[in-house]
């Protein structure tokens, strides 16, 4: 990852052969790959999106894929080059591959038509095998049982073994009066990384909730965080925020989204927030928020589970103030 948006991979094609092209083969020639995206980076002293031998030679001569290539999100660099060379699409909107670039190309004849009927007919090609202009063409429900329990299936069978000694798993939840579960990944739903590998599933559990759930009241859960991951502050967990007005000791929040980014006015919106780690990205917090120019207020009553020393630390795209009992913490509120 480090520089990846301009260092220069040099590798020879033995090596390439040998080691690093097998695996995208068996994904083209057995998996029946349609899409492909290129890296961020250069190869051979060609950027990948507009590397003719890795593109054309290669893919889509040598291995017959006929799918589309797309870039990786502002991995294109050229015009001309980038057309000529094997990428199809450009992602995720058009800076090289728009008609005001390209058409002068086509009409000059740097780039042939036929170049631009190949990668339509590609991106067609696979809308077609997806039954995308099928008129009951319908997205699958993301929550069926079926699809929940491949996930289930492909979750156990990445789960690696060393040592099953005296045949303790699967564990039987009767059996055990006390339980400890530790480490840093056992209390914090890590459901994705960063970039396009964060995914907001339906429904989640943290290993720790989980083992709670299984093994009930009659079985004594302990936790330890043991080492933290590096520059890793896990989310409080909704389970320790209480409405703050609310006797009856409901857990929430109560969050006032506003049109302004001051705070100021009648709030727009007024609800119940359970916790507080939203991925906005470029969308609207709320329905009848302006997804570009808001402010929130949240408020809440913060009961951790034990006695201690904690560290409350933020992090956010532009301005946060954090007050505990009327004071402020933490005083961050700029663009």
């Amino acid at each position: 990852e480090t520089n990846r948006m301009s260092i220069n991979a040099t590798v020879d094609k033995r090596a390439l052969y040998e080691i690093y092209f097998p695996a995208f083969k068996a994904a083209v020639q057995e998996g029946k790959t349609e899409a492909i995206m290129c890296a961020y980076n250069k190869l051979n002293g060609s950027y990948c999106s507009e590397n003719k031998f890795l593109l054309t030679d290669v893919l889509k001569t040598e291995w017959k894929f006929d799918g589309f290539v797309m870039s990786d999100w502002g991995a294109v660099h050229s015009t001309e080059n980038a057309a000529a060379e094997g990428l199809d699409l450009e992602m995720p909107g058009g800076e090289f591959f728009t008609a005001e670039k390209l058409l002068p190309l086509v009409k000059n004849g740097k780039i042939q038509e036929t170049v631009i009927d190949d990668k339509i007919r590609r991106m067609l090609r696979v809308m077609f095998r997806m039954k995308f202009f099928e008129s009951h063409f319908n997205k699958p429900e993301p929550n069926a049982p079926a699809q929940r329990l491949t996930a289930l299936d492909v979750a156990r069978s990445g789960i690696v073994l060393l040592k099953n000694e005296k045949n303790i798993l699967p564990i039987n939840p009767a059996h055990y009066k006390s339980v400890a579960v530790i480490g840093p990944n056992a209390d914090v739903l890590r459901t994705g990384g960063g970039g396009s590998s964060q995914v907001v599933p339906m429904q989640s559990e943290s290993p720790l909730d989980g083992v709670r759930r299984i093994f009930g009241k009659n079985t004594k859960i302990h936790f330890a965080l043991g080492a933290r991951l590096g520059g890793d502050v896990p989310s409080i967990e909704q389970r320790c925020f209480f409405l703050p007005n609310d006797s009856a000791g409901k857990n929430g929040i109560e969050a006032e989204y506003f049109n302004n980014i001051a705070l100021t006015g009648k709030p727009t919106v007024v609800r119940i927030d359970s916790a507080i780690n939203f991925y906005w990205n470029d969308e609207s917090p709320a329905e009848g928020i302006e997804k570009d120019n808001f402010s929130v207020r949240w408020k809440t009553k913060l009961k951790p589970e034990t006695t201690g020393l904690y560290e409350l630390t933020t992090a956010t795209d532009d301005g946060v103030r954090l007050f505990i009992n009327g004071k402020i913490l933490i005083d961050d509120w700029s663009d």
